[in-house]
């Protein structure tokens, strides 16, 4: 399917791709993968032990897990850096100002071929498979879940990203979910109940 296929187009927003991609940096630089079993325990003491992180001047609230190496970057739309396994699973949280009644669609649609230039810089294969839900709430305002594969070459792996976007009030918020394909649904259970924390400043 070409990425300029009208479906796609919604699916591909700058925000949530650039937290992708510093997933992918962060992979490139890791060293074994772990295993399912692994992962999967981690994934169930971070669900059982999150603890609250907020930003007041981006308006937003959520839990996040304790153990897990947290970064909050000074300037730029990524507010929330959070890592396991060196960084071979990882948690971002970006936020930007749209323009008030900013509908979510345009949100993502908009930065359309930036994001393309971005993944061709990265040397990114292009959106192998992709999934959408529209009816997602995240924080009481309306959300889209999207879920994509990608294969790198150098190293060899593939890449799987979930991502929610949101947009609330005059802003935007992309939370994305990055790890090695294959270890993937062992993680869902955890972005679940992060997303269920969502909370934003009225």
């Amino acid at each position: 399917m070409s990425l300029r296929h009208p479906v796609v187009r919604v699916l591909i927003g700058l925000t949530g791709l650039v937290a992708v991609v510093l997933g992918v940096q962060q992979l490139l630089g890791s060293d074994a993968l772990p295993t399912r079993e692994d992962a999967a325990r981690s994934a169930r003491e971070a669900t059982a032990d999150l603890t609250p992180w907020s930003s007041s001047s981006r308006g937003i609230s959520l839990r996040v897990p304790k153990d897990w190496e947290q970064e909050q970057p000074s300037s730029g739309p990524l507010i929330l850096k959070t890592k396991t396994f060196r960084g071979i699973v990882n948690l971002n949280l970006m936020s930007e100002d749209v323009a008030a009644g900013t509908m979510l669609f345009e949100y993502v649609n908009r930065n359309v071929e930036q994001a393309l230039a971005t993944m061709q810089q990265q040397k990114m294969s292009p959106v192998r498979e992709f999934e959408l839900e529209e009816k997602l709430e995240v924080g009481g305002a309306p959300g889209m879940t999207i879920c994509m594969s990608y294969s790198l070459s150098d190293p060899a792996l593939e890449v799987r990203a979930t991502q929610a976007y949101v947009v609330h009030g005059s802003r935007a918020y992309a939370i994305t979910l990055t790890t090695p394909k294959d270890l993937h649904a062992e993680y869902q259970g955890l972005f679940r109940a992060i997303l269920e924390s969502v909370r934003f400043a009225s």
